[in-house]
């Protein structure tokens, strides 16, 4: 599988409410955001296969969370 980039813009308030949001879980901004378009897609009925190094790092963030 090709990995694609994906540029996208936010306003100053935007990044800083996302990077908390970011911290809070444990998880790096990128990480945050594709777990959050991922839940999204899934709700809307899309369904989206995490690439395996986004799972582990979903499994040591909860493990963190004990």
């Amino acid at each position: 599988m090709v990995d694609k980039r994906i540029l996208i813009n936010f306003s100053k308030q935007q990044h800083e409410a996302v990077a908390e949001a970011a911290h809070k879980s444990g998880l790096s901004f990128s990480s945050f955001v594709r777990r959050a378009s991922y839940m999204e897609a899934t709700k809307l009925g899309v369904e989206v296969a995490k690439p395996e190094a986004e799972v582990e790092a979903e499994l040591i963030a909860m493990d963190n969370e004990e």
